[in-house]
């Protein structure tokens, strides 16, 4: 398993914030707190280190699917320094799995646009703004 646990990535692409050469990898996961990176995904044969374009990615999780190769991180904004985690499983290793569960909610308060009634009759259509 290659990882990596909290790690506050720089401007630009460091070693400490960079997975690679997981050939055949089984998949794996990123999280990222505080602020957006520049992820780059790894792609090629061993020792190869072709990556591909920066992808804009904002703070939260996601998967890195099978066969993923390698992944780095660096900071979205100069100077704003983003936290992440990452793992991927290497090819004689069980697929990492994620499973969250959650409530969501809102709350505010919902007035009519216009002075219909509730219970609309006749057609007519009630339309809420919050």
């Amino acid at each position: 398993m290659r990882k990596l646990d909290n790690v506050i990535c720089g401007d630009g692409y460091t070693t400490a914030a960079t997975i690679s050469d997981v050939i055949g990898s089984s998949g794996g996961y990123f999280s990222i707190v505080n602020n957006d990176v520049y992820m780059e995904l790894q792609y090629g044969q061993q020792g190869q280190t072709n990556f591909t374009d920066e992808i804009h990615i904002p703070a939260g999780g996601g998967v890195l699917v099978p066969g993923t190769t390698g992944v780095r991180f660096r900071n979205y904004i100069a100077g704003r320094n983003a936290t992440v985690s990452a793992a991927l499983a290497e090819k004689s290793e069980p697929a990492i799995q994620i499973n969250a569960t959650g409530v969501a909610s809102t709350s505010g308060i919902i007035t009519p646009a216009t002075s219909l009634p509730l219970s609309p009759t006749d057609g007519q259509q009630a339309i809420l703004t919050r």
